[in-house]
């Protein structure tokens, strides 16, 4: 089984190059995934770890990322921001 998450991994890597400069930000990852990535890390090819931040359901850790980047009116106020969706935007 071993082997085979390594040969997948790896042509992930070979085929599938990720852009330098792009972070894509993964909120509310579970207890059970962030067990997955600790496990595969090693295996994982540094440029596309550090493409992904990977962050629990906790705001205190998403809240200020989100805030460099984002204005408070362009977040829903359940995520924290001041933006009130309209029913056409759910």
């Amino acid at each position: 089984m071993i082997g085979f998450t390594k040969s997948i991994i790896s042509v992930i890597n070979a085929n599938y190059p990720i852009p330098l400069g792009n972070v894509s930000y993964v909120v509310n990852v579970s207890a059970a995934l962030q067990v997955l990535l600790r496990i595969i890390r090693p295996i994982l090819n540094k440029q596309a770890m550090a493409s992904f931040k990977f962050m629990s359901s906790d705001p205190h850790e998403w809240k200020e990322t989100f805030n460099q980047f984002l204005n408070t009116d362009q977040i829903p106020v359940r995520y924290g921001g001041t933006r009130e969706l309209l029913i056409d935007e759910i």
